[in-house]
């Protein structure tokens, strides 16, 4: 005896399309929201080289000025295309200056070759007398250096951050 209503077997069109939509609706907001959280996740690892440049230029300047014998050359309070000329102990002339067509710091015996540092957007240097408070550039006269590095970050609401250390130099 045969039965009047049998199981289907497989699915129809319609199911299928239906669940091939769906199925596409789900990929596309996934890819969506992961797109949106890596270019969120580029933007913060380029802000966080950014501000970990300033302080390794900070660092660099400061260590090698408190080795320093004297100031042989700076660049006014008002340049934050910064440029600084040091001479060292063992006689050779350390120089740092910004490029501000590149944003970027180099550094050198003699002449700022080398790249010490991109994504630098100003570099203020400030020479002090012996007092500490009182701005000179009179190289004779300067015994401490202020050195600001400031960077632009893509992703902050303040994009500008600048850092900045004080360096007595050895000879005084």
């Amino acid at each position: 005896m045969r039965r009047a209503f049998e199981p289907r077997r497989g699915m129809t069109l319609l199911e299928l399309m239906i669940a091939s939509t769906l199925l596409t609706v789900m990929v596309t907001a996934v890819a969506t929201v992961l797109r949106g959280v890596h270019a969120a996740w580029d933007a913060r690892e380029s802000d966080l080289v950014r501000i970990e440049a300033a302080h390794a230029t900070l660092r660099h300047v400061v260590r090698l000025a408190r080795q320093a014998q004297s100031v042989n050359g700076i660049t006014t309070a008002d340049n934050t295309t910064g440029s600084l000329s040091l001479l060292m102990p063992s006689g050779s002339t350390y120089v740092w200056q910004r490029d501000a067509a590149t944003d970027e710091v180099r550094f050198g015996t003699g002449s700022a070759t080398d790249l010490l540092a991109e994504g630098i957007t100003g570099f203020r240097l400030v020479g002090y007398e012996s007092d500490g408070t009182t701005p000179t550039t009179v190289l004779f006269n300067i015994h401490a250096i202020l050195c600001e590095v400031t960077v632009t970050l893509q992703r902050d609401t303040n994009p500008t951050r600048t850092i900045s250390c004080r360096a007595w130099l050895r000879s005084f």
